[in-house]
């Protein structure tokens, strides 16, 4: 079987909840290794056995973050596109918040999410308020 292999520069942190009872994450949003994991399967017509997520670029690199890619994981993250591509065509599918987190590869200059933040802010105002007249 297949592996799938995701470098990663930054932290293991954000992705730490990444379990095989909670392979999306808590907040189901962390479908990245599975959806890998679900599209190398079908470009290569083999089965993919895990994805995982590999820190390096600093000194003491994390450990990996693995997830086996197993039929009830695609299941979850089949299950969790639906959900989002229903909220999509229905209109509410609201971004999420972006922290104010210092990484340096994202924002190396440490700009840029006050404003997705506030068009974050003028869209949920739209959408819960209606547009101004």
């Amino acid at each position: 079987s297949l592996r799938v292999m995701d470098l990663k520069s930054g932290r293991a942190d954000p992705f730490r909840k990444i379990t095989e009872l909670d392979p999306l994450g808590p907040d189901r949003d962390k479908l990245q290794l599975a959806f890998y994991g679900w599209a190398v399967e079908q470009l290569m017509h083999q089965p993919v056995s895990r994805a995982a997520y590999r820190f390096v670029g600093r000194p003491e690199p994390d450990a990996d973050i693995t997830l086996a890619i197993t039929d009830q994981v695609i299941a979850q993250l089949h299950a969790r596109v639906h959900q989002i591509v229903d909220a999509v065509a229905e209109g509410v599918f609201e971004p999420g918040q972006v922290g104010q987190w210092g990484c340096e590869v994202c924002a190396p200059d440490g700009l840029g999410t006050f404003e997705i933040n506030q068009r974050r802010l003028e869209w949920h105002a739209l959408v819960t308020d209606g547009p101004d007249e």
